[in-house]
């Protein structure tokens, strides 16, 4: 049986980074765990020191080992289930705060480890000491004259001409689909276009195209919105889903089509867009669902990838509906509100501080749950009427596109169960009291209304999914 030093070469060689970004990853990995050596990297699989944080709760669980590198002697470690995920989780790391703006170093091995190191390690010499592994990494990975020179983000606005606007233009017309004509003239309809991307992705909208912008085309996929088919076109997607342009995946479900779907919350704010373009930044392909029950698809159905942290994503389809999550009382001037994990100072419960008083909710948005079966007691917030009849469209459909006849509603799980059942008790408490009922009761919703869409005529059906 292979090394976990070289389960670890194999993930970093098959993932989607950049050449760069895959030497700057292993050399990191060699440094932090002696080449899969120490025990933080042997009981969970975390070959860079990683301390659990809330960004990395849907793929990895705390794990406290005992270390001398700690005051205390010991700190609770992420621990993933697998080298795959664990490249996944030092990728979803990077999206703390503290490393903003790594993705602009993702051709520039050293400038990457320069960026992040000074929060990474407090010892100065931490960068060096990466950067001198970089020859061991390339011979680990086989790589040939990886790209190491920081890339050129020239920054442009209105009235910007010559061939940096019109790669520009290019870019925005292929991954935006923004109908632009590559002239290389910045002009009004170009500006339009960029602040239309800035509006999706949550950026300042200014029109100003810097470094961050320039990075958000080269490294991500962008969002084509609105692009549905008409019904039967394309039988792979879900016909009253928003395609969106498609985010990477890592398989074909075996007989091509998923057998089973996980339900989860996302655990976030309110950004279903977002979330897809997160999503395809780390590889995780899942359905995404907003607070008004629109459904998010970027990918093909027979085709799916990580996303639950257990043996079940491998014939499982996942569904991430918006819903902050379990919360936690808090007093703001008087009033009983509901912090979620990203309202409190720094995303960190433990503080008690409320840094973001607005992400707060008030309690007619939250429901109390105790335990019940795999449901965790505290409190959720709910999905939307409109989430949970939208939900069961979705498990519905899966049923009845299916070429192979295969798909089984007790398969349906949520994370919590999946976890339950693969040795994994508590390691995740989605959906909980976000939704009405129990997972159990859900299932037998679904055989119900199945039994009821059983006897519509076949045109009948075509219209229950369509748009």
């Amino acid at each position: 049986m292979a090394s976990i030093w070289d389960r670890l070469i194999a993930s970093v060689k098959a993932s989607s980074m950049t050449p760069s970004m895959k030497v700057a990853c292993l050399a990191q990995a060699i440094l932090e765990s002696g080449r899969g050596t120490s025990r933080v990297s042997e009981k969970c699989l975390n070959f860079w020191g990683m301390k659990m944080r809330p960004e990395l709760a849907a793929i990895a669980v705390g794990k406290e080992v005992i270390v001398t590198s700690e005051s205390e002697g010991k700190a609770t470690f992420a621990s993933f289930s697998t080298t795959d995920i664990a490249v996944s989780g030092w990728l979803i790391f990077l999206s703390r705060p503290y490393y903003k703006g790594w993705d602009a170093y993702k051709d520039d091995s050293e400038g990457f480890i320069r960026h992040i190191g000074r929060s990474w390690c407090p010892r100065k010499d931490y960068a060096d000491e990466v950067i001198k592994l970089f020859p061991e990494s390339v011979g680990y990975l086989q790589i040939v004259n990886p790209r190491t020179q920081k890339a050129s983000f020239p920054p442009l606005r209105r009235g910007s001409k010559g061939t940096d606007v019109e790669v520009l233009q290019q870019e925005l017309n292929n991954h935006f689909d923004a109908g632009l004509i590559a002239d290389g003239d910045f002009g009004p309809k170009t500006e339009a276009a960029v602040k239309k991307v800035e509006d999706v992705i949550g950026n300042s909208v200014d029109g100003i195209v810097d470094s961050d912008f320039w990075s958000l085309l080269f490294t991500l996929q962008g969002v084509r919105q609105d692009i549905t088919p008409p019904y039967g076109a394309a039988k792979d997607y879900i016909p009253f889903a928003i395609r969106l342009n498609e985010i990477p995946t890592r398989w074909t479900y075996e007989g091509g089509w998923p057998t089973g779907g996980i339900l989860h919350f996302t655990a976030g704010r309110d950004k279903p867009r977002d979330t897809v373009i997160y999503l395809g930044r780390v590889g995780y392909p899942c359905l995404v669902m907003g607070r008004d029950g629109t459904v998010y698809q970027a990918f093909p159905s027979p085709q799916g990838g990580y996303h639950s942290g257990t043996k079940h994503h491998a014939f499982s389809f996942g569904l991430e509906v918006v819903s902050a999550g379990r919360c936690t009382p808090v007093t703001i001037d008087g009033i009983t509100k509901y912090a979620p994990w990203f309202a409190f100072k720094n995303g960190d419960p433990k503080t008690g501080i409320i840094g973001r008083p607005n992400d707060c909710f008030f309690e007619s948005e939250m429901r109390y749950v105790h335990r019940d079966g795999s449901r965790r007691e505290g409190w959720y917030q709910k999905f939307t009427d409109a989430q949970e009849a939208s939900i069961v469209k979705v498990f519905l459909w899966y049923k009845w596109a299916d070429p192979t006849n295969r798909f089984d509603f007790s398969k349906v799980l949520g994370h919590d169960e999946a976890c339950d059942q693969d040795n994994r008790s508590g390691a995740k408490n989605d959906p909980g009291g976000a939704l009405s009922f129990t997972m159990p009761e859900f299932r037998g919703l679904l055989s119900q209304r199945w039994s009821e869409l059983m006897l519509m005529t076949t045109e009948e059906q075509q219209r229950f999914f369509s748009p």
